[in-house]
């Protein structure tokens, strides 16, 4: 697993700790760890378990994460958290010009259920790219 690899999987847990409203604090953590391990001189899956505290903002509890992280390929709090978000939600991040804010704004004034009921999301599937012109483009379906 490279750097990049883990610290985008650190990015997608603060991005949904965001998203959820979580403690400011908890996703700086994240975001932190996500960037410490991206500038991290050297490839994280060569670095012996007990010198992972030596990068840049990590502690024991951080440490421990990134050990299991590389064990098993992800994270618990990650998984738990992809269970629990609706898809549509957790798709919108790959849009461009939407970030964990804009997200939680939209879930916040438009309940998913009712927006997958009465609107659709109308995007490029491929790759996960821009939306049509690099906006949503909302489409009633009533």
């Amino acid at each position: 697993m490279q750097n990049e690899e883990v610290a985008a999987i650190f990015d997608d847990v603060a991005d949904m700790l965001e998203i959820g409203g979580e403690n400011f604090f908890r996703v700086r953590a994240y975001r932190n760890a996500a960037r410490a391990v991206r500038d991290f001189p050297v490839a994280i899956v060569d670095l012996p378990r007990d010198r992972f505290r030596e990068i840049p903002g990590f502690g024991a509890d951080l440490a421990s994460k990134l050990a299991g992280l590389l064990e098993t390929g992800d994270l618990p709090i990650r998984t738990d958290l992809m269970r629990s978000f609706p898809i549509g939600l957790r798709e919108l991040k790959h849009l461009s010009g939407l970030g964990p804010k804009r997200i939680k704004l939209l879930a916040d004034r438009q309940p998913l259920a009712k927006l997958h009921q009465r609107q659709r999301l109308s995007y490029l599937s491929k790759e996960g790219r821009a939306a049509q012109n690099n906006a949503l483009t909302w489409q009633r379906t009533e």
